[in-house]
């Protein structure tokens, strides 16, 4: 709570008052009687973040207290670079004086002056204080500028001498003593045995008020270089007014002695959100008449929605104006800071597409007679879910904490993408197109909704705004669970297995997969025919009755190949497993890694390839034995039997192929070739069935 002051206070009132009061008898003949009071006494409105409004507020003042009487001492720095600033006041001075008398014809006035320690004078009273304006006048006239040359100077010391009784011959109360003080250069510190302390302390013993003055003269440092000036003015209860060019001083003395004048300002107890400032700062007070000024009231940009009360107050030389019973009198603002939120809540559908999917690790099999086979079958099942209907809707919020004030804003809302909403007016809604009016101290309730065109995640905003002003509150629109799903359950069933489950997905996947395996025993048949073994699986939704199958069918040959007999080459060849003109013979498949496509060995050829090679002379021996060797392999694979010397040949035949490529064989003599020649000779006839036992028939 600031302190209170009395309406009226005795004592000084200075010239800028005295001027002005002069002035208001001059013209009205006599003042004006008023009780102080501020218009208006209460102000209420409403305004956004952000926002501003403007108040004109009229002070009626107090009456105030007659003049008193002034003692105004000019002191002045007279060392060389002061040449042009002494020279304006010197013609200056006479109209200074009178201009005070006029307002106030008991003021009287001195001269003194002041250089450095080293020069003379170093501080001397050129005209004590005199009702005598023309002695003041000839005094001043006699200051000549000189010496100098460096900085600092001596005016600590001058201000200390003039408060000291008798020195400078100031009256005292009522009276009030002024010390005008100008000078372009700072001070010695301690200044002729007294520091800048001693001189505060001083002069404010003395009653004693300081106006000081920079000259920028541009020769030295300046009278407030070190700080000294202001310190010294403000210790006292002075001012320190600032700089002037020489040719100005005189202007800025006449302005400093009406600054001292008695002033009324405005004050206010808001704060944050709400900020106030007022224009003017401050004025002079003219006795009787009102002060004028504009408030601007503003909200932070961040105000939380409520009602924000707080009071202005009017300042009379700082100290606040008061009523005859000694309370402030205080102007009750209230300002309301309307309010808006909103939710969002989404809705889709979701739809599930299925598709079966049925495959078998041997889809041709080559049996003997009475041989079984065992397959293996997998089904796979996957899902995917399509969503459409995406849909946001809720409730926008708008609230009017003000208690005396009608709310009236525009109000619309939108979605990421431009995409505006449908807000909907109805009894808790009182919109006409986008216009939202809510009564004080209330607030709307306005349902929206808008369709969506997928499921991305976006913001919602709802704005409400007036006077250029908007509020805006947001909400996501996210998507979770679909609000309904369609065939999410499926029955899965197999023509062999039966049911193979009826599965279902949650309401947040997106995907899904079900795999079934079995495994299943094709043969033994006591024929040879070729036979097809049919198998499907389908999946059925729960909701739509919807339908996906696939089939997969198992070819099955019975051939007729006594397991005891051989083969030659060109069977293995015309039975292989990549390009045979009578199919796979499942021996291939024994060969490994990779059957009739398998590398053989150091060759640059598969299996199948050496078989299709008509030997060259250079390396007729290394593919001649190859083909022998291949073909009783697979002999001996399918389960022919073989005497020991094939059962050494073929040792021996792939010892050779591990060691030695075609190449490395046609660089061979004719005596090195000689044990492929044999080795093929021994073969040739287990697989021609003259050896072992015997040729299988009918090929």
């Amino acid at each position: 709570m600031p302190a209170r002051t009395r309406r009226t206070r005795p004592g000084v009132v200075p010239l800028g008052i005295t001027l002005l009061v002069l002035l208001a008898i001059s013209t009205t003949g006599a003042l004006a009687q008023s009780e102080p009071s501020l218009d208006p006494a209460s102000v209420s409105t409403t305004l956004f973040p952000g926002e501003s409004t403007t108040i004109t507020k009229t002070v009626y003042l107090p009456e105030v207290a007659s003049p008193t009487a002034l003692d105004i001492m000019f002191l002045s720095d007279t060392t060389g670079s002061m040449v042009d600033a002494i020279s304006n006041v010197a013609t200056n001075a006479t109209s200074i004086m009178n201009t005070v008398l006029a307002a106030q014809p008991d003021s009287q006035f001195g001269a003194a002056q002041y250089k450095d320690v080293t020069e003379a004078p170093v501080f001397q009273v050129n005209q004590t204080i005199t009702a005598t304006v023309a002695n003041v006048q000839t005094a001043i006239s006699t200051w000549a500028a000189g010496g100098g040359g460096d900085t600092p100077e001596d005016p600590i010391n001058a201000l200390w001498q003039l408060a000291q009784p008798g020195i400078a011959g100031f009256r005292g109360a009522p009276a009030s003593s002024i010390i005008v003080w100008f000078g372009d250069a700072s001070s010695h510190d301690p200044s002729n045995g007294h520091s800048q302390t001693d001189a505060i302390n001083a002069l404010v013993a003395a009653g004693i008020k300081v106006l000081a003055i920079n000259v920028d003269s541009g020769y030295a440092d300046g009278l407030d270089a070190e700080g000294q000036a202001t310190s010294i003015a403000t210790g006292t209860g002075g001012s320190f007014l600032g700089s002037a060019t020489p040719d100005q001083v005189s202007a800025l003395i006449l302005s400093g002695l009406q600054s001292l004048g008695t002033t009324v300002s405005m004050a206010s107890t808001c704060a944050a959100p709400i900020s106030t400032s007022f224009s003017p700062t401050s004025q002079p007070i003219v006795n009787g008449q009102p002060a004028v000024f504009t408030e601007t009231i503003s909200v932070a940009a961040d105000a939380a929605p409520g009602v924000y009360s707080c009071y202005d107050y009017a300042l009379i030389d700082n100290e606040p104006m008061v009523d005859d019973e000694d309370q402030i009198i205080q102007e009750t603002k209230t300002i309301a800071v309307p309010g808006i939120s909103k939710t969002a809540a989404t809705t889709f559908s979701r739809s599930w597409n299925w598709s079966i999917d049925k495959s078998v690790d041997q889809p041709d099999l080559w049996l003997d007679f009475w041989e079984p086979a065992t397959v293996n079958y997998a089904v796979n099942v996957d899902g995917t879910a399509i969503d459409s209907n995406w849909n946001v809707s809720g409730i926008i919020t708008v609230t009017n904490p003000s208690t005396t004030n009608a709310l009236t804003v525009s109000l619309t809302d939108v979605i990421t993408g431009g995409l505006t909403a449908t807000i909907s007016a109805d009894a808790d809604c009182n919109l006409s197109g986008s216009t939202l009016t809510v009564q004080s101290n209330s607030a709307a309730t306005c349902p929206y909704s808008r369709a969506l065109p997928d499921g991305t995640n976006r913001t919602n905003t709802a704005t409400m705004s007036r006077n250029g002003y908007q509020i805006q509150a947001t909400a996501p629109v996210t998507f979770g669970a679909p609000n309904t799903i369609t065939d999410e359950c499926i029955t899965i069933a197999d023509s062999y297995e039966g049911s193979l489950g009826s599965p279902c997905v949650s309401g947040t996947d997106t995907t899904a997969h079900f795999g079934f395996g079995y495994d299943r025993e094709i043969g033994p048949y006591p024929a040879c025919y070729q036979l097809t073994v049919d198998n499907s699986a389908s999946v059925t939704t729960n909701d739509t009755a919807t339908v996906d199958s696939d089939s997969q069918a198992v070819s099955v040959t019975v051939h007729c190949i006594p397991p005891c007999c051989t083969q030659v080459s060109s069977y293995w060849l015309q039975n292989s497993v990549v390009g045979s003109k009578r199919g796979a013979d499942p021996t291939w498949y024994k060969i490994e890694p990779s059957g009739s496509a398998t590398p053989f060995f150091l060759s640059p050829y598969t299996y199948r390839t050496v078989l299709l090679i008509t030997p060259r002379s250079s390396d007729r021996d290394y593919y001649v034995l190859a083909q022998q060797y291949i073909a009783a392999e697979l002999n001996l694979l399918h389960g022919s039997t073989a005497p020991w010397e094939v059962v050494d040949a073929m040792y021996a035949a792939k010892d050779l192929f591990e060691t030695y490529s075609p190449a490395d064989v046609a660089a061979m003599s004719a005596a090195q070739r000689q044990q492929f020649t044999s080795l093929a000779s021994t073969l040739y006839r287990y697989n021609f069935g003259y050896i072992g036992p015997g040729r299988c028939p009918g090929r």
